[in-house]
């Protein structure tokens, strides 16, 4: 009779996902944590070195550094076909860049409204397929923001005067004092944005939904800074200014907004190398890691270590009879099943061959694990659903597509499908190369499928 974690991995596997969001939360957490806290770092430098912040051979170091960021991150983008990445730094660049030619300290208005605009096209640009940068929409999407710069421009050099007060939600008042006009509506903005982008990531597991979470975070949090920093003067003002400038905004506000330019950029080439070794040492399908990053884990393996190479019994023969998608989804049922193993790291190896690693195993250990993972993929039970479904990695639904369901002990049905797998396993002997190993291991599964299939045999 099955258990309550029976029923449990059965429910999971019925939704043919895996707990990727918990995987990629942990290795976006740090960079973004990390961007994050970087915004605050002027705040809590001490009041001498704020004159240093100021120094023009700082302002120009920053701007070599933004420049030669922003160059590769237009080649990276243009390499891997990045438009996100290059649409949202030109969105932030012409948004720091128009604060410090409109004189936003003066031109309130520039910020209320300039503020919301850049966070509203920051989240919607996240929004966006990454199609060619090269392309009619990325025609548009610049000529839109060329457009919005001419306007700040126009409406600068016209002495434009746009209401920025009015805006800022009275109940606001008690719990932050003297937020600068037109700060309301970017609150309640960015609470929309954040919700919506942390909704968005639950739904699509993946680097780049992570990263465009943490950007909208860095966003939000500049924005912040700035509104503060404009009309509220919280920067340290025992700074010695020169004869020329006479204003600590005046002083500061170039190299800040060069500084979360950096930030941003910064953040945004770490994404993209992330988000391209992410797909390059992962498969898609199953989300385990794939064939090139099993090559690195056997380039320097350990002394000793065990090797087992799995394959799904009769795979051609059941994709030939119930469709490819079908069969997509008994391969990610057995990627989700695979990377469950104790003491060993899963790969796919191609097609419906995996192989799963165990570092400084005895050969009985290691055969133990592995012998758990085959028997738990043949216990469940399936049934196939004439049902449409939303396919949760990234794909569209498909009219009349049959879908594959996890049975329990308490349900019955006339056509149950079984999974089953066949294993071989080999042990480094003295001085072999992996190589040799793995083959001992594919050998090894050739004997467990002629011997009747569903086996693990050892080599």
């Amino acid at each position: 009779m099955w258990t309550s974690k029976d029923r449990s991995e059965a429910r999971h596997l019925n939704t043919l996902t895996r707990p990727a969001w918990t995987r990629i939360l942990r290795s976006s957490l740090l960079p973004g944590l990390i961007a994050l806290a970087a915004t605050f770092v002027p705040w809590v430098l001490p009041v001498p070195f704020m004159a240093h912040f100021a120094h023009p051979s700082f302002v120009a170091t920053l701007q070599g550094l933004v420049a030669l960021l922003f160059l590769l991150l237009i080649g990276i983008s243009f390499r891997f076909n990045r438009r996100k990445a290059l649409f949202q730094t030109l969105v932030l660049v012409l948004f720091w860049l128009g604060m410090i030619a409109g004189d936003a300290a003066h031109h309130a208005w520039l910020l209320a409204w300039a503020g919301p605009a850049v966070l509203v096209a920051t989240a919607a640009i996240a929004f966006l397929p990454d199609r060619r940068i090269a392309s009619i929409s990325s025609m548009i999407m610049l000529i839109a923001l060329v457009g919005i710069g001419l306007f700040l421009v126009f409406s600068l050099n016209i002495k434009a005067r746009i209401p920025a007060g009015g805006t800022t939600a009275s109940f606001l008042n008690p719990i932050l004092p003297g937020l600068w006009p037109g700060s309301g509506l970017f609150l309640s903005l960015a609470c929309v944005v954040a919700i919506v982008t942390v909704l968005n990531f639950f739904l699509h597991p993946d680097q780049i939904h992570a990263m465009s979470f943490w950007l909208c975070c860095l966003v939000i949090l500049s924005v912040f800074q700035a509104g503060f920093f404009l009309h509220r003067q919280s920067f340290p003002t025992g700074l010695a200014l020169s004869k020329t400038r006479t204003s600590v905004h005046e002083v500061l506000a170039l190299p800040l907004a060069l500084y979360f330019l950096f930030v941003f950029i910064a953040f945004h080439v770490y994404s993209l190398l992330e988000i391209s070794y992410h797909l390059a040492y992962h498969d898609q399908l199953t989300g385990l890691p794939g064939r090139r990053a099993m090559e690195e884990a056997l380039a320097h393996p350990g002394k000793t270590y065990c090797i087992a190479m799995g394959d799904v019994d009769k795979f051609k023969s059941f994709n030939d009879k119930y469709g490819h998608d079908v069969g997509d989804q008994v391969l990610r049922v057995v990627g989700v099943t695979l990377a469950a193993v104790k003491q060993g790291k899963a790969y796919r190896y191609g097609g419906e061959e995996f192989v799963i690693l165990f570092p400084g195993l005895a050969p009985g250990v290691a055969a133990l694990y592995a012998e758990e993972v085959r028997v738990a993929l043949g216990n469940y039970r399936f049934v196939l659903r004439d049902k449409k479904r939303i396919w949760p990695f990234g794909g569209k639904k498909k009219r009349g597509a049959k879908s594959l369901q996890v049975l329990t002990k308490k349900q019955s049905s006339r056509s149950v499908i079984r999974v089953t797998m066949s294993i071989g396993l080999a042990t480094r002997r003295e001085r072999e190369e992996s190589a040799t190993v793995l083959k001992r291991a594919d050998q090894a599964l050739y004997q467990a499928k002629g011997a009747g299939r569903d086996r693990l045999v050892t080599g």
